[in-house]
């Protein structure tokens, strides 16, 4: 037995990638492509992954669908960090009921999380673009909390609740 299959070696590696513009050449794509409801095709991606990296210490994790879809748990914070935008997050809170949680605001072009947020911030002119994603969503989901995302996101609690029990 090598130093590195001891079991006191607890070393961990994952990921973080967005389902949304995923390449086609990620590991299991076409196949999972083929599957309509989003928690069995992110499983399917992972297990994909997962097998295609071949280390035991591996832990993938895919968002549905973007990053920003958890800044949907906190959609009043977006407001404070960009005044004026309060009636516009009033839809991304409409979009949010209509779906029921986070992760399930679909992936279009002109859909995904990201662009629905932009579009609430900026408004439909664009006259110029404050929005920072990098910043914002650092911002945001300390603003919400873990405790809240994990509530309110069943695969990214999925996902936190693995690295915990390790």
């Amino acid at each position: 037995m090598t130093k590195q299959d001891n079991d006191y070696e607890r070393h961990i590696f994952t990921t973080m990638f967005d389902l949304y513009a995923l390449p086609d050449d990620f590991p299991g794509f076409m196949e999972a492509s083929t599957i309509y409801d989003p928690y069995v095709r992110i499983k399917a991606l992972e297990k994909a992954f997962s097998e295609a990296v071949g280390e035991k210490h591996f832990i993938p994790y895919i968002q549905l669908h973007e990053f920003e879809a958890l800044l949907f748990c906190g959609i009043n914070h977006l407001s404070k960090l960009y005044p004026g935008c309060e009636k516009r997050c009033e839809q991304l809170t409409k979009d949010l009921q209509k779906v029921g949680n986070p992760e399930l605001i679909d992936n279009g072009p002109t859909t995904a999380p990201s662009k629905r947020i932009i579009k609430a911030i900026e408004g439909e002119k664009k006259i110029h673009y404050n929005y920072n994603k990098p910043t914002t969503g650092k911002s945001v989901t300390k603003e919400i909390g873990i405790d809240e995302l994990r509530a309110k996101c069943p695969h990214f609690n999925e996902w936190v609740e693995r690295l915990v029990n390790i």
